[in-house]
């Protein structure tokens, strides 16, 4: 399988199809929502679009399905201790959400 990945994403960098897959982009994370930004376009997502959040030794990745993920790299951060509130925050917000999708419906009288 993963030669089959490596092939395709060669094809569609040959092609030009990578502009939204590669190259610079910016991440936007509040409490409601994550907003990404490149060179074409952007796109906005809710907390509720992510599925997890993983923690490496170099990579935040939120993920939105198994096989794509925003990969925010340890080199971005100007300190251990920023990469670290990073994931703490990411992961508040994610439970937040949650907490916000799981509450029950407030009634009106």
């Amino acid at each position: 399988m993963r030669a089959t990945v490596r092939k395709n994403l060669q094809g569609m960098l040959r092609e030009g199809r990578s502009q939204t897959i590669v190259g610079p982009q910016r991440q936007t994370f509040t409490e409601e929502q994550i907003t990404s930004r490149s060179s074409v376009g952007s796109a906005t997502l809710s907390w509720a679009a992510v599925e997890r959040i993983a923690k490496t030794e170099t990579h935040i990745f939120v993920y939105l399905s198994p096989i794509s993920a925003i990969m925010l790299p340890r080199r971005i951060f100007p300190s251990d201790a920023a990469y670290e509130e990073c994931d703490t925050t990411l992961r508040q917000y994610q439970q937040r959400a949650g907490s916000a999708a799981t509450a029950p419906e407030p009634t009106t009288v």
